[in-house]
């Protein structure tokens, strides 16, 4: 298991937050990952729980992610977990273009935990349908402030604007091998 962690978004700083940890694990039937927030919990709008369904735009409120680049080309996969139990993934032929819905997979296994001062969002993704030797993944999240204010988080995050989308901030690789496990970090350029 290897634990990162993530930072907010300069133009999006959320001082509630004192540290937002995520532990990856990786085994050959399943891609697990743990989201740690803590700091002042309250202040953060999360979703009740609910289905756990397909659905669009969770993004829009807080929402942890996931990006799975492929290093050969420039197609890449998103999946987006709420903590209502609510998940979609994507799929992008190149930067920002050619989505459609990746749906056709077995649903991730959503779980929460939560405390005034901590929660955790728990993620496995069955490996069935997925490849992930020689992959790059970006960690991210959305996290909601009770006032609607919006800050993002990432491993790393490139100049500008908050984007997700960019493979500057797919900063963890998985290298191949039978047994794969999670790597080096890249650097941003």
């Amino acid at each position: 298991m290897l634990q990162t962690h993530l930072t907010s978004h300069p133009n999006t700083p959320c001082p509630a937050i004192a540290r937002f940890a995520v532990d990856v694990a990786l085994t050959a039937q399943a891609l697990e990952l743990r989201y740690i927030v803590s700091g002042d919990i309250e202040t953060l709008r999360i979703p009740p729980r609910g289905d756990a369904v397909f659905t669009d735009e969770l993004w829009r409120h807080t929402c942890f992610e996931l990006f799975i680049a492929n290093e050969a080309d420039s197609s890449y996969l998103e999946f987006n977990f709420s903590p209502s139990g609510a998940w979609a993934a994507y799929h992008f032929s190149s930067y920002r273009t050619g989505m459609t819905p990746f749906a056709n997979i077995v649903p991730p296994r959503i779980s929460i935990t939560r405390s005034n001062t901590e929660l955790q969002l728990t993620s496995v993704i069955a490996l069935d349908e997925l490849t992930l030797p020689d992959r790059l993944l970006g960690i991210t999240a959305v996290l909601e402030r009770e006032s609607g204010t919006l800050s993002y988080w990432a491993l790393g995050h490139p100049v500008g604007k908050p984007d997700f989308h960019s493979k500057k901030g797919f900063l963890l690789r998985v290298n191949g091998g039978q047994h794969p496990s999670i790597g080096s970090v890249v650097t941003l350029g």
